[in-house]
């Protein structure tokens, strides 16, 4: 039983999850990644979110990331890997969430107590977290938590992104359900992923055009057809 108002934690990841994802796309992940000698930018983003996990293959990013063409990335990995280990990426992501936060927020913001306040709940709201099946987010729960405050609280926002990233997968897995919609972790639209190859269609499938009601609804939903 809980006390939280309904909806609470949708909220709460709507808050933290822009704050997480808008490193990746950030002029400053491109700079820092480009300086450990990852300049492509789907390879910085594989080698970016996945090294927590080590240096796996392509398989594993495809499986844990779940949307992403595996053909798209198994062109980078694991060769980004002989570009840079995942340390040093590791090392240039947060550099990145450094200045991108102090660029967006201030400096005042960054080292204010609100900051500290913010990443001491968010730290503890992850305690409720766990690792079984959700492997992007037990690669980063080994991390250590960074010191100072705004990149504690980029390091929590991802936990717990990363939590519940992935079990909101299998909803939107084909298996189960037969109307089912590609998710975006980009917030693209599905068409223009789909266009540069980030995600296709398994075969055999058609666009349906409706809603489906599996939590994972889109306009542009597919209709699996029975093999």
């Amino acid at each position: 039983m809980t006390s939280l108002p309904a909806r609470a934690g949708r909220r709460c990841h709507n808050a933290l999850n822009p704050l997480h994802s808008t490193v990746y796309f950030s002029p400053d992940f491109t700079k820092e990644l480009a300086g450990v000698g990852i300049e492509d930018s789907s390879a910085a983003y594989f080698a970016g979110r996945g090294a927590a996990m080590g240096a796996v293959g392509a398989g594993v990013i495809t499986a844990a990331f779940y949307n992403f063409n595996h053909d798209l990335v198994a062109r980078h990995v694991p060769e980004v890997w002989r570009t840079a280990p995942p340390e040093a990426v590791l090392a240039a992501r947060l550099r990145a969430v450094d200045s991108t936060l102090r660029r967006l927020l201030g400096a005042q913001a960054v080292a204010s107590d609100e900051m500290a306040e913010a990443a001491g709940l968010a730290l503890r709201a992850a305690e409720a977290c766990t690792r079984h099946a959700r492997p992007l987010y037990a690669a980063h729960a080994d991390l250590p938590v960074p010191e100072q405050p705004h990149l504690a609280y980029w390091h929590v926002s991802t936990l717990l992104r990363e939590h519940r990233a992935t079990v909101t997968w299998p909803r939107c897995s084909p298996r189960g359900s037969t109307r089912w919609r590609r998710w975006s972790a980009t917030r693209r639209p599905a068409r223009a992923c789909r266009r540069a190859g980030f995600w296709r269609p398994a075969a055999g499938t058609v666009r349906t055009g409706k809603r489906p009601r599996n939590g994972c609804g889109s306009a542009d939903s597919w209709t699996a057809r029975a093999s």
